[in-house]
């Protein structure tokens, strides 16, 4: 699921515009040339931060017909809950720079996190 979950990533940081995007995109060009592996071992880290929030979504979406379709219906509240799981990492991280970035993108995080969200559900029902 790791490598899956960082091709998607990079596609969606791909196939976004603006000036949001390119910040994010050069925050991630940074993590991965001050340390190639930690979006691999943040990801490992955060997956069973995120499974509480992530599964009864996913069970939903299962019993309603399409995870998908669930997934956009509720994508607001299972953004908050990811982010609520990645602030509190953020919170414990020891490396300073990564947390001087992720503070930096925060802010505009809950939008992302919904714009990416079709993208999530079809990773997530793939692996789950």
């Amino acid at each position: 699921m790791i490598v899956d979950g960082i091709s998607e990533l990079e596609a969606e940081l791909d196939e976004r515009s603006g000036v949001t995007a390119m910040a994010m995109r050069a925050g991630y060009k940074t993590l991965r040339k001050v340390r190639p592996n930690m979006i691999e071992s943040n990801l490992d880290r955060l997956l069973p931060m995120w499974a509480p929030v992530l599964d009864p979504h996913v069970e939903a979406g299962r019993a309603g017909g399409g995870v998908s379709a669930h997934f956009q219906a509720n994508a607001s509240e299972i953004a908050e809950g990811l982010l609520g799981a990645t602030d509190r990492r953020a919170a414990e991280a020891n490396n300073q720079l990564a947390v001087k970035a992720y503070n930096k993108l925060r802010p505009k995080a809950k939008d992302q996190v919904v714009a990416g969200m079709p993208r999530l559900a079809r990773l997530v029902d793939k692996h789950v």
